[in-house]
Parts: structure tokens; sequence; C-alpha cells
């Protein structure tokens, strides 16, 4: 905080301060305060060489108004050595661009890619230049140039492929940034997925999942064949991939898929199958003299049993009036049950016999 000046250096590019790091001491030229007496800092820079950048930050603590820099070049006029000059330089820098897809045109399958460019310190002279790899199609520039600058590209092909694109200022060597996207297809190709097995006697519901190509043209239609039945069209925006539930067991498969402008292929199928469900029966409702327990078996060959008494065994054992369940899974993970009413009755009382 007592350093009036500090000087970092040398580096190869106007931003290698930032970009390689100041890296302690063995990069610091000079740090120190301004000499209070005459108000001025200075410092010498050895072995300059051309090509070569320094940076100087001057600010914090003072104790005397700072009036000039005297930079003192060790080796000027040696054999070698370049020319200490003492300009500011200020390194263009293209730190984001964005880009937006545009609709595909039917007449001539192209599209206009739209974006903009985020930069600092442009250049005042030269072109800004942005281009397509994948194309070559690209679009020029001139000053001023003001950030965020909108640009766009018209033409390119709807070829629903993944597309490189440049941005650069010709008048600063380095400036430039560079981004992906992907390009929009006209027809919209589907192709169905999903399905699975839902057990005979649940609720259960399986996902079937219809994915289209990205970046078509919106609204799509679509129909869903069910086995041989053709169900009503689907028009959606969207999202993607299309997801519904379905608990009526069968193969799915699509019918046609197509937006405004063209059809789409189709392919894919979803099987919905069904799993039997266990049958378990406890019998009929029990009725028994008290002090006689009993043994509730809910049979033999199933993975699980659950009685509502906590048990977790083929058979158990009752002495208590009370409603008995049991739910027990078979080997498909499909699950059944059954209930039973216990009665226990008290014992008749001691009859005694008279005789006349």
């Amino acid at each position: 905080m007592y350093f009036t000046c500090i000087v970092w250096g040398p580096f190869d590019t106007p931003h290698g301060a930032c970009w390689e790091g100041l890296t302690g001491i063995q990069n610091v030229v000079y740090a120190g305060k301004i000499n209070a007496l005459n108000s001025y800092v200075e410092f010498t820079i050895n072995n300059a060489q051309s090509g070569e950048y320094y940076l100087m930050n001057i600010g914090g603590y003072s104790v005397a108004p700072m009036n000039f820099v005297h930079i003192v070049q060790a080796n000027a006029g040696q054999a070698g050595a370049g020319s200490l000059t003492c300009d500011i330089t200020t390194h263009c820098n293209i730190f984001l661009l964005t880009a937006q897809v545009g609709a595909c045109n039917p007449q001539t399958n192209t599209f206009t890619l739209t974006g903009e460019a985020y930069f600092a310190n442009p250049p005042t002279t030269g072109y800004l230049a942005v281009w397509d790899s994948a194309t070559g199609y690209s679009a020029l520039y001139t000053p001023p140039f003001i950030s965020p600058f909108q640009f766009s590209i018209p033409g390119l092909p709807c070829d629903n492929q993944i597309h490189r694109i440049y941005a650069a200022f010709w008048d600063s060597t380095g400036c430039e940034n560079t981004l992906t996207f992907q390009a929009p297809v006209l027809c919209p190709d589907a192709t169905i997925s999903g399905g699975g097995s839902i057990c005979d006697n649940s609720n259960d519901s399986v996902p079937l999942i219809v994915s289209f190509t990205p970046n078509i043209q919106l609204p799509v239609t679509f129909t869903l064949i069910h086995n041989t039945d053709t169900l009503a069209p689907i028009t959606t925006n969207g999202p993607f991939p299309y997801v519904w539930f379905t608990s009526v067991p069968g193969t799915y498969t699509l019918g046609y898929a197509y937006n405004s402008q063209c059809p789409g292929n189709v392919s894919g199928q979803a099987i919905v199958s069904v799993k039997p469900s266990p049958s378990v029966n406890l019998g009929a409702d029990i009725h028994v003299c008290e002090g006689r327990p009993i043994f509730l078996d809910a049979g033999p060959g199933f993975q699980k049993y659950l009685w509502n008494t906590d048990e977790t065994t083929q058979m158990i054992q009752v002495s208590q009036s009370g409603i008995y369940s049991v739910e027990v899974q078979n080997n498909f993970g499909c699950w059944g049950s059954d209930t039973i009413s216990v009665n226990f009755h008290p014992a008749p009382g001691t009859l005694f016999i008279k005789h006349d």
C-alpha cells in the first residue's frame, strides 16, 4: 500500500501481464514511492528488446504530487537493442460472441445467422470480419466499432451441422473470438422410443418419447400408431423430446411428422408389455374359540411378503381378533394382496346339571 509506482515486465504481448500472470518479484522491474523532493519516479530497463511490453501501475500511497516518470534504457544504442517508446498500448479484446439461428427459408433451404460481438479497445481502422468456417460466408464492417456490435450472415445452408463462426479485427493482431452453433434443418425427422413393462393390476404407466431433429421449424405435427390404430394428431412447439405416459399395452410407432414446410422421416418403436401380478388367497374369514392361536398362510413361491403386522414371512401366528392383510411380490416385481378377518370368541361358561 506504500508503493506509488510498480512496473512489471517484460511480456511478449500487450496483454501478457494479464494472461501470463504477474508472477512475483522476478517480473518486477521497479516498486517504490515517488521522490518527494522532485516529485518524480525513475526506474531503469536494463536490456530493452524489440517487441517487449511493460506494465506500469501508478497510484496508491503518495506523499507528494507526481509530475513525471523517468524511464532509463540502460542498453540504448547498443547492437541489437530495442528502441524504447513511452506510447501507451491498449490491447483489443473480443470477449464475447452471441449467435441467433434464424428459420429456414423453404425456397432456398438457407437461413440467416445474427448475433452480437462484445469487445473492448477496438481499432479505429480496418474491418471487423465475421465468417462461417464451414462455408466461408462472411460479413465485413467498417469503423466506428461500438460494443456490442450486431452482425448478420445470410445464406447459410440448413444442413443440421455444427458450424463455427469467427470474429476478428483486421487491424489488431490477435483480437478475435470464436463460437460454435448448430444449423437448423427444414423437415422434422422424428424417432419414437421408450415404453416398458407394467403390472396388470396396477395404475403404473411408462413413458413414450418422441425425439426430433434439432432446430426444426415449429410447430410440428405427428401421429402415433398403437398396434394398427392411428391416434389423433399431436401439434406442438415443444419442449423436446416430447414425452407422455401410457398404461395401455401394445406396440407404438409413428405414422408421420411434418411442419408447415415439409414432412420428415419417422423411425423407431416403443413396446408396452404387461406383467402378471401374483394371486394370493388367505381363505374365508375365520371364527375360532379364544385360547386357540391359528396360523395364516400366504402361500409359497413369492419373492417378498409384507403383513400389516410388519412380519415378512410366508406364515404368521395370530391370537387376537382383527383384520389381517398381506402383500406379496412375484419375480416380475408385481404385487398382489388379500385380507382376512379373524374372530376369537369366548368359550361358554360351566353348566351345572341339576337332578330332581
